[in-house]
């Protein structure tokens, strides 16, 4: 079924910060979808990755009740994202014989499959073959081979690997909850398809989604991902820094990292008042949070540095920065000041009226809304679910294929 047939969608982020839902849904088909985000502050989890189950099943029950409530709907569906350090993306390439035959979408499935077989890990599930190029014979390297003929086709993808028994984990935990797992994909490759313009991607840039635990990395070349990477720095850790060098609970510490940033303030805002863990009101200056925050974000951007340091002079995109992390002041022009190369702020957009049945009626009324960067990867995620379902009900050829995920989707019921 693709989606101009449903009614509904429903993505999933356990985020380490937050539990957020996205809803994209309509009264009929021909009229206008409507997106909801509902989020719950996150329990059970470290650095992307669930850390404590029962903590996690409780924070994931209130997202559902108050997504329920909020939405005067049931819902019993989800697609999730991936996150974590055990996401690995591995450059493959495969070959198959055409015996002089034209490529049609089969033969471009079948290389696609070949591709996985021949680089499955022990331990890991293949979440995504995404293609980068293909080649022909000795031509030259083409993105799309559909049409052409010859004896042997190549083809190179980026493949994304996730570990087996966490994805297990993943959905045991959705089922749990009563909720049936449709699609599971890698958060880095979804946060970056709403994030990140086209133009960007052809020039060559990095996507790095800054989380509460975690920073994930995508490096685009000439429109294709070809490297996927993730840093164990995120805006949790930043926080808890100041908390820790201050002396001030959570939540004092929050508000000092997102008053002052790493901007020097002028006027009204060179100084905060806090409370600090005794309870005692102190007042901090700017420059006592930039002794603390400088470094671990100088931290942050030396490790992305590491991780795109073979792609040196091949990005003149840039960095591209989302996810919430991405919202402290100051920190495109720090990153700048570190990498010496263009940093920007780049919003999540979706244009819901582009998944319209009847898009005619309606062409006046579509846009393309920024929303905060916080919500990159569950608006991706709906998002690529959308040009999955779509492009696999025609016999188009996925930018986006994943992989299918039956022997995974309610498992824990068929062991019941």
């Amino acid at each position: 079924m693709n989606w101009f047939r449903k009614k509904s969608l429903f993505a999933l982020d356990l985020g380490t910060s937050k539990f957020c839902l996205a809803a994209l849904r309509r009264a009929s088909l021909d009229e206008s979808p409507k997106l909801d985000l509902v989020s719950v502050k996150a329990k059970g989890m470290n650095r992307g990755m669930l850390a404590n189950f029962e903590e996690a099943k409780q924070a994931l029950n209130a997202l559902i009740e108050k997504a329920e409530d909020q939405l005067c709907c049931d819902i019993d569906q989800v697609v999730v994202g991936i996150a974590g350090s055990h996401l690995k993306g591995k450059q493959a390439r495969t070959s198959f014989p055409l015996h002089q035959n034209k490529v049609t979408h089969q033969v471009l499935e079948l290389l696609s499959n070949h591709a996985k077989i021949q680089n499955s890990i022990e331990g890991h599930e293949i979440l995504h073959t995404v293609p980068i190029n293909f080649q022909i014979d000795n031509r030259e390297e083409i993105d799309n081979p559909l049409g052409f003929s010859g004896h042997l086709i190549k083809g190179s993808y980026l493949q994304i690997y996730a570990d087996e028994s966490y994805v297990k984990d993943v959905v045991r935990l959705c089922n749990e909850c009563g909720l049936q797992v449709t699609n599971l994909y890698a958060e880095p490759l979804a946060s970056s398809c709403v994030s990140v313009p086209d133009r960007f991607k052809e020039l060559g840039c990095v996507v790095a989604d800054i989380g509460g635990g975690t920073t994930d990395g995508i490096v685009f070349q000439e429109g294709r991902p070809v490297s996927l990477f993730t840093v164990n720095v995120g805006g949790f850790m930043m926080t808890k820094d100041i908390a820790i060098g201050l002396n001030l609970l959570g939540p004092e510490a929050e508000r000092v990292k997102c008053h002052f940033g790493l901007c020097p303030a002028d006027g009204s805002q060179s100084s905060l008042e806090v409370y600090n863990a005794e309870e005692e009101l102190k007042l901090v200056q700017w420059r006592d949070a930039f002794q603390i925050l400088g470094p671990r974000t100088g931290e942050l951007a030396h490790a992305i540095g590491k991780e795109i340091v073979d792609y040196k002079g091949m990005l003149p995109g840039g960095v591209l920065l989302t996810g919430g992390g991405a919202n402290v002041r100051g920190i495109q022009e720090y990153f700048h000041d570190q990498l010496k190369i263009p940093v920007n702020l780049s919003l999540p957009q979706l244009d819901v009226n582009t998944f319209m049945v009847s898009k005619e009626k309606h062409k006046k009324e579509s846009y393309k809304k920024a929303h905060s960067s916080k919500f990159a990867t569950v608006l991706g995620l709906l998002n690529l679910e959308i040009s999955f379902l779509n492009q696999s009900s025609s016999k188009g050829y996925s930018i986006w294929p994943t992989r299918t995920l039956s022997q995974f989707i309610n498992w824990i019921k068929e062991l019941s």
